[in-house]
């Protein structure tokens, strides 16, 4: 028997044979009260599913060509849908809602039930390779991981208008497609390793980090050090990774290419960067042309982004050659953590360790005559128990992180001998831990105590800042190219000077990296409920922007932008009403994008009057140094609704050289108060002379604007 096949929407299912001569009439199955109108296959042929209008579900065991009806699951509503999975493991059933059974011997149970009430479940599929399942109703598609026998969620497409009219994944499981309308939309499938990496984590740490009512506090503090938490959040990250990755890697191998001068094949991936492995001359022939058969054990990875991983190491069977081949990665990975949410980045170190010893550590505060404690001196107390540190260090290789207390420190070091971390951080207790790491992973640790004083509030009396980023290096759709990891690594730039030499606290930081524009409207909706009359918000945005001139409307792209439609577009007008509906004393945004000025109505009319030009305005460089407070204390007194923006309506470079001149700005700033006119007029000619792009600081018309203007104030210490 080489195929069996049916296909009639009949109370009767007729099965045909196809034999090498053709094909002839085999049986006919007779076990529905109403019409069939779906049948299905297991990819294995041992099974056969038929769903009917009489709302039940059969499933037929094939045996020596015999159908033998094992099985009749009932439902409630009508079914739309009916799919085996690839390992014919699971049934998936489409009704007003998705039930998946999980096959046990001949037996198939209910595991799992999808809630959905919008419309009929119109498919049920999963992708070839069994990772993926999804269902989609009229405008909704969910696309779910599959883990053993849990199914996690990890992407959800919206389709604004039309109908779904077909979906199918391609054989390799790379690809989705669907149609709607006109349109034929294609999706490439990513797992999103880190997210799915540190949620597993997380909650493993959690269990972990919890205290045992029947152990003592210093049993649990010895079981739960700092290196004791690192080594397992290591352990528990390498294996989930290995867990989602090693089952895949023989499928994503390419080809293979020999060096018979260094005696290696570099082995290409799919997904993998290419790694190179030694294999005598002898064996190359055959490994080479056996590559696709090669089968990988005990692999280690290393994350290297948000959807992608490299090769540690690895041991490799070919069975051609009936040996194995050990590749291990020359470079070397560490987990570097982040505050708050651990998450887990990979960075590659050289293998050479070096030195690295910490000599001395110094507090520095401030006392209320503004005078820093020099180097050197007595620690004294500050106000809530806020400090400034600085190290002294002698380390062969470059310093790659500092920490005091688990809170990861901002280094300001022009060598290896000074480390200024210029950043107040918060502690209840006295005692201090301080941890450096070099880039080649020396770390070394030391213990000091403080005493305190109260330290001075700033001159304005200001409200909280805070601060809204917006990068957008990676976009969904093919249409619109990504932007590296630059506009992401101008955030953290701008990030880090805040929180250093300005003040802004990092709590009051909201960083929305790759946001949609779901994300972004609800973001912006967070803050108009969160902010208050006396705060001050930047808005810093770094990504695509698009302007249409026949109708005079800009745009910024959201990651899921798509150059076909605008639906996903963030409009302008609609940018404009978000700021104006925020209640804040001050409000600056600084948008680095093609065609920012668009930001500006009536930005190509000649003395429209509604908008400022900032060479005019009278900057506080013009003033006494006995009248600089009053001035900056009347600009800070009225509202301001202003945007910075790299460009009128022009395109402006992918590496922006405007953020440059920006950020350095703000660095060598040494004054306590920084205008935004002040700060304008520092970058415009550069800025003009290197692009010939004119930057712009103008008032967002119809915001509620009043001549005020945003201004940046030192951290005191500085």
């Amino acid at each position: 028997m080489k195929k069996i096949i049916s296909t009639l929407p009949l109370l009767l299912i007729s099965i045909y044979l196809f034999a090498q001569s053709g094909i002839k009439f085999h049986t006919t199955l007779d076990s529905h009260s109403k019409d069939v109108f779906i049948t299905n296959f297991s990819e294995d042929g041992q099974f056969l599913s038929t769903c009917s209008r009489d709302k039940t579900v059969k499933i037929y065991k094939i045996i020596d060509a015999t159908f033998k009806l094992i099985e009749t699951i009932k439902f409630d509503e009508h079914i739309y849908s009916i799919s085996f999975s690839p390992d014919n493991n699971f049934l998936a059933v489409g009704s007003d809602y998705v039930e998946i059974y999980s096959k046990n011997d001949d037996k198939f149970e209910l595991i799992k039930t999808f809630e959905y009430y919008e419309k009929e479940i119109s498919f049920v599929k999963f992708s070839p390779n069994g990772r993926f399942f999804l269902f989609s109703s009229n405008k909704e598609i969910k696309i779910y991981e599959i883990i053993d026998k849990n199914f996690k969620c990890i992407k959800t497409i919206s389709l604004g208008r039309g109908q779904i009219f077909s979906i199918d994944f391609s054989s390799n499981s790379k690809f989705l497609v669907l149609s709607h309308n006109n349109l034929i939309d294609i999706y490439k499938l990513l797992l999103p390793l880190k997210k799915i990496v540190t949620e597993y984590v997380n909650d493993d740490m959690a269990v972990w980090l919890k205290k045992d009512d029947f152990k003592s506090t210093e049993y649990y503090f010895k079981r739960t050090y700092n290196d004791k938490i690192d080594n397992r959040r290591d352990s528990l990250t390498q294996k989930k990774l290995s867990e989602k990755l090693l089952p895949i890697l023989d499928s994503e191998i390419l080809s293979a290419k020999y060096d018979s001068d260094s005696e290696t094949v570099k082995i290409d991936f799919d997904f993998f960067p290419n790694i190179y492995v030694s294999v005598p001359r002898s064996e190359a022939e055959l490994f080479c042309n056996n590559i696709k058969k090669a089968i990988f054990r005990d692999a280690l990875f290393a994350l290297t982004g948000e959807y992608s991983a490299a090769i540690i190491s690895a041991n490799i069977f070919m069975p051609a050659t009936g040996k194995n081949y050990i590749f291990k990665n020359t470079n070397r990975y560490i987990f570097k953590r982040k505050k708050v949410k651990p998450e887990y980045e990979i960075i590659v170190i050289e293998i050479d360790r070096g030195e690295l010893t910490i000599k001395d550590i110094v507090l520095t505060a401030h006392i209320d005559t503004r005078k820093m404690i020099q180097r050197n001196t007595k620690p004294r107390k500050i106000i809530e128990n806020k400090f400034e540190v600085c190290m002294l260090l002698t380390s062969e290789n470059e310093i790659d992180s500092i920490f005091i207390n688990n809170q990861k420190m901002s280094i300001d070091s022009s060598n290896n001998d000074s480390i200024f971390t210029n950043a107040w951080i918060d502690n209840d207790d006295s005692i201090f831990v301080v941890r450096a790491i070099d880039k080649r992973g020396n770390s070394v640790r030391k213990k000091f105590s403080i005493t305190n004083y109260p330290a001075p509030k700033n001159l304005l009396g200001i409200g909280k800042n805070y601060v809204l980023m917006i990068p957008i290096s990676e976009y969904e759709h093919d249409s619109i190219p990504d932007l590296e990891n630059k506009p992401i690594e101008d955030a953290e730039r701008l990030k880090n000077v805040l929180i250093k030499d300005y003040n802004f606290k990092e709590k009051n930081i909201m960083l929305l990296s790759n946001p949609t524009r779901e994300d972004i409207i609800d973001k912006f909706n967070e803050l108009e409920r969160i902010i208050t009359e006396k705060d001050n918000l930047l808005i810093f945005y770094a990504g695509h922007g698009t302007y249409d001139q026949e109708n005079a409307i800009g745009y910024w792209l959201p990651s899921d932008a798509d150059n076909k439609k605008t639906s996903k577009y963030i409009y302008y007008s609609q940018l404009r009403d978000d700021i104006q509906k925020i209640n804040s004393l001050h409000t600056l945004l600084v948008n680095d994008a093609c065609y920012s000025g668009g930001i500006f109505r009536n930005i190509n009319k000649q003395n429209s009057g509604n908008s400022i030009n900032a060479k005019k305005n009278k900057s506080s460089t013009e003033y006494k140094e006995s009248h600089l407070s009053i001035y900056i204390k009347k600009k800070y007194a009225k509202k301001s609704r202003q945007a910075l923006t790299s460009a009128e309506l022009k395109p402006v470079p992918n590496e922006s050289v405007f953020f440059e001149y920006f950020i350095n700005a703000l660095i060598r700033n040494k004054r306590p108060y920084l205008s935004a006119s002040d700060l304008f007029n520092e970058i415009n000619e550069d800025v003009t002379s290197k692009t010939n792009n004119m930057p712009q600081l103008r008032v967002i018309n119809d915001t509620g604007d009043q001549n005020g203007e945003f201004i940046f104030v030192r951290n005191i210490n500085n």
